[in-house]
């Protein structure tokens, strides 16, 4: 049975998880250069939506996403890193 005492619980969560992803956003958004960011004024968009949209993104969809990033130079190969 609902009672008002879930429903404020659950708000409550789902609140927390939201500000814990918009977190994840930003930490991913900050690590991409301000000349990227210059050079493709739309990555903010296909980041949010990569991240956010899930449920569009099939895996063909993820893999284009991250070639098209490779590409663009934003995404850096882990041995580049090391």
């Amino acid at each position: 049975m609902l009672t008002e005492d879930k429903l404020l619980q659950a708000r409550n969560v789902i609140q927390d998880l939201q500000q814990r992803q918009d977190k994840i956003y930003s930490d991913l958004y900050d690590e991409i250069s301000d000349r990227h960011k210059a050079d493709h004024p739309d990555i903010d968009i296909m980041l949010e939506d990569f991240c956010y949209n899930n449920i569009y993104y099939s895996g063909k969809d993820i893999n284009n996403f991250i070639k098209d990033l490779y590409s663009k130079e934003i995404l850096l190969d882990n041995i580049l890193e090391q």
